[in-house]
């Protein structure tokens, strides 16, 4: 049995670029940064539409006591980044006025040279913030995420679905599913990405364009459409949430090289009994079999994968430090450590810990 602190909750989404109204709506809900009773939870979408993007950040990472959820702004962003390229689909959605922001050299027009050299810190900066914010936040009671949880036949195993998924369900508008539904464990469901305001569908009493949060049974909807409203809603609940443990991994030395030097941010292996217990903020010591290092990091996602090859699909080869390889170059490089009958057996769970 995990060891579990009860701490006062605060709860944010969609902030989309607007800092004074988070500021204002923090600090009028009596959180405290410094406090290690009270823990800020953002149901993602930091960035896009308004225009104190670096402010948001900046405030947030001054944060300690904090939990960060990816939002799909956090995904169209990454998207622009990596790619070099602002499209139609992020202008769109805003994502063009985070960029410009961010990157000054840039004025306009479909290519991105983020990478040229006063814009290189930034963007690696940028994507290192993105791929460490979590896919959800679980408490006693509470489960929090950006759109919903990833559609499954009972959507029981939503803490291990695979990336593809997650980031599927960061586009899932809450109201289309709420009443079709259970809520796992019987706990309530916290989201944001689309308005509080849609409760009036299912409330008869609230009024049509209400954006305070809106309470439903088993399912809490708090995007408060802080763009258009300039409202941030803060839902602040005490609940009970579980202790990080610290997990030890023995690795052999050419593997453990390819996390030091930075190759790699995931680790995998067999779902076996002693990675069960794994959650999201539990750390993981790296021990090299062949000398006496280790390193520590921190879990922010877990996924898992019937073998090898389904892993493959869902990374890119140089996420998993590999470079110049053939399809089937994980299953094959796997093989050399587990046999196919334990691959079959556990199947895969791949360990996304922070940069």
């Amino acid at each position: 049995m995990r060891e579990k602190i009860k701490k006062k909750i605060f709860a944010v989404s969609d902030i989309h670029g607007c800092a004074t109204h988070l500021k204002s709506a923090l600090a009028e809900a009596g959180f405290e940064k410094d406090s290690d009773k009270h823990l800020l939870v953002v149901l993602g979408d930091l960035f896009d539409r308004g225009i104190e993007n670096r402010e948001v950040l900046s405030f947030l990472s001054g944060i300690r006591n904090k939990v960060l959820i990816r939002g799909n702004h956090e995904d169209i962003l990454y998207a622009s980044i990596t790619s070099g390229r602002v499209t139609d689909h992020q202008t769109i959605n805003g994502t063009d006025i985070t960029i410009c922001e961010f990157f000054p050299r840039y004025h306009g027009g479909g290519m991105l040279d983020i990478f040229e050299s006063s814009g290189r810190k930034t963007a690696e900066m940028l994507i290192r913030h993105i791929q460490n914010m979590q896919d959800y936040f679980e408490s006693e009671n509470y489960i929090f995420v950006h759109g919903f949880l990833p559609e499954d036949a009972d959507y029981s195993d939503f803490r291990y679905a695979n990336r593809k998924k997650w980031a599927a369900a960061r586009w899932i508008r809450w109201y289309k599913k709420y009443k079709h539904i259970s809520i796992p464990d019987g706990k309530t469901l916290v989201v944001g990405h689309s308005s509080a305001y849609y409760g009036s569908l299912f409330d008869t009493s609230r009024e049509q364009y209400d954006t305070s949060i809106f309470r439903g049974e088993n399912l809490i909807a708090i995007d408060g459409s802080a763009i258009s409203t300039g409202r941030i809603n803060v839902l602040v609940v005490e609940d009970l949430i579980t202790v990080p443990k610290t997990f030890d991994i023995q690795l052999d030395s050419e593997e453990y090289r390819r996390i030091e030097k930075d190759r790699t941010h995931v680790y995998l292996t067999l779902d076996k009994d002693t990675l069960a217990d794994l959650i999201p903020g539990d750390k993981i010591k790296f021990s090299d079999t062949g000398s006496a290092k280790s390193l520590t990091f921190v879990i922010n996602r877990l996924h898992m994968y019937e073998s090898f090859a389904f892993a493959e699909d869902d990374y890119s080869p140089e996420e998993l430090g590999f470079f110049d390889v053939s399809p089937g170059y994980l299953t094959k490089d796997m093989l050399n450590r587990y046999s196919e009958v334990e691959i079959l057996e556990h199947g895969v769970i791949s360990i996304e810990f922070k940069a």
